[in-house]
């Protein structure tokens, strides 16, 4: 018999990029996606732990595990609030070390800007917010989007395109071109 640690790493190694974006494409904001992942595939090793028998199914068993985590993540009532309301929770930023010759009032703008965006784009719904997620922050293919969120290339062409010309019109607007 396999021991866990072995099982559990080829198990990962088979279903993480199914594991992301199964959670992504269900996820109700952007900012859960790394700790439902990580989550899941704590409970994944728990569960083979616990099981002790071979996983015959690695990728239904990941994704089962995948929709409890998300279950108990968002209890009902979360759920419902989410589907109400469009807003999304405002991110917690991190401090990072910078070099020496980096200039800080270049950092305090870029910084700026990237809040700007983030902001916009979290007044957006959250079907486009985890498109943008996908395709810019994972460099996800617009085929393997549209697999994802079960939607068309066309309808993922459209979120991105009016997404990101709205927030060209808005930077235009602010420096006054």
């Amino acid at each position: 018999m396999t021991e866990p640690k072995q099982l559990f790493e080829e198990i990962y190694d088979a279903t993480r990029e199914s594991a992301f974006r199964y959670i992504t494409a269900k996820c109700l904001s952007i900012s859960d996606i790394d700790d439902i992942y990580q989550t899941t595939f704590i409970n994944v090793y728990n569960a083979i732990v616990k099981r002790g028998a071979p996983i015959e199914e690695p990728e239904a068993f990941v994704i089962l595990i995948a929709k409890r985590t998300l279950a108990k993540y968002y209890p009902l009532a979360k759920r419902l609030r989410a589907q109400i309301s469009l807003s999304r929770d405002e991110e917690e930023g991190g401090q990072a070390d910078l070099p020496d010759d980096t200039d800080i009032e270049d950092i305090a703008a870029d910084r700026q800007l990237i809040e700007r965006i983030n902001k916009e784009i979290g007044k957006k719904p959250p079907v486009t917010q985890k498109i943008i997620f996908m395709y810019y922050y994972r460099s996800m293919t617009i085929r393997d989007i549209a697999e994802v969120m079960e939607m068309s290339e066309s309808a993922v062409k459209g979120h991105i395109y009016r997404t990101t010309e709205h927030l060209r019109q808005l930077y235009r607007k602010e420096n006054g071109q």
